[in-house]
């Protein structure tokens, strides 16, 4: 995982940036961190860089956040809130 901590826009938040553009191996590497649920949905894009960059950005959520809650990357439970926007 390649992601940059940023400056953190205010207090008791943190802010990250990754690269979404990767190699097919890259992302082969990383899916393996994502659930039965996000690989259905990954399925469900279109085109294949779509695909690979919505991987790409949940497997770096999940590694980000199995980083702070000291946890399998694999085993962080994302749901999906209002908007659809990932929740814990």
């Amino acid at each position: 995982m390649s992601a940059v901590s940023l400056a953190a826009p205010a207090d008791g938040v943190a802010a990250w940036m990754c690269e979404l553009a990767r190699t097919d191996d890259d992302v082969a590497a990383l899916a393996v961190l994502l659930s039965a649920a996000e690989h259905a949905r990954a399925a469900r894009f279109g085109r294949p860089e779509l695909r690979a960059r919505y991987i790409v950005g949940r497997a770096t959520l999940r590694a980000l956040l199995g980083g702070e809650l000291d946890m399998a990357p694999q085993d962080v439970t994302i749901g999906r809130g209002r908007r659809g926007r990932p929740q814990l």
